[in-house]
């Protein structure tokens, strides 16, 4: 007998050691997401995909901010969570020295300003593995959302087309092979994440669970 409480009392041990992840829990993250957007912005910069005549560029620089995200996530189980997430980001930039032949036409632009916005919003439904430590959470999920990008283009010339691949919205779909909370206190945590797919393909941030 003395053999079968011991052995509950392990087993209510581990079992406690790993419930860092517990049903009803809830999770709010702000966070910053880095994306590779900004090189295809200067692929495609260099590749006007609406037409097949010829043009050159002199050069494009671009700028761009981290992706803000803002998370909430409920625990439906210890090891499953389904939550929600909106992101934005800005982009901007200019072209110089745009050259090209379009339709037999030759026209020149000598500087073009563009600023480009990726807004995301969608669903997220995350895995919790079990880990002996409770002052990490490890998570895997998928994304299924919405991406709206916009874009204000200062360009007087109609044959300037390049950048009109990031106009309209489209669904967006997401895959995070790894995530990774880890807790400073009960509540107050870091988070990092990796992804892929939209809003961003790397994450870092914090959140606060109750």
């Amino acid at each position: 007998m003395k053999k079968y409480y011991l052995f509950v009392s392990v087993l209510i041990i581990s079992s406690t050691s790993f419930a860092q992840h517990k049903k009803e829990q809830k999770l709010v993250s702000v966070r910053l997401g880095f994306s590779g957007t900004g090189l295809l912005i200067k692929a495609i910069g260099k590749a006007d995909l609406f037409s097949k005549d010829s043009f050159s560029v002199g050069n494009i620089s671009t700028s761009k901010r981290p992706a803000i995200s803002a998370a909430f996530d409920f625990s439906l189980t210890d090891r499953l969570s389904l939550g929600g997430i909106f992101s934005h980001q800005v982009f901007s930039g200019e072209i110089n020295d745009y050259k090209g032949v379009v339709g037999g036409k030759t026209f020149v632009i000598n500087h073009i300003d563009f600023k480009l916005k990726r807004t995301y919003i969608g669903a997220i439904p995350k895995i919790h593995w079990a880990v002996k430590n409770e002052d990490f959470d490890f998570y895997s999920g998928v994304r299924v959302g919405y991406l709206l990008c916009t874009s204000d283009v200062n360009v007087n010339d109609h044959d300037f087309k390049a950048l009109d691949a990031f106009k309209g919205g489209r669904i967006a779909l997401g895959i995070v092979p790894l995530g990774a909370n880890l807790y400073l206190n009960q509540n107050l945590g870091l988070n990092a994440e990796i992804s892929v797919g939209a809003p961003y393909i790397f994450g870092i941030g914090i959140n606060y669970r109750f």
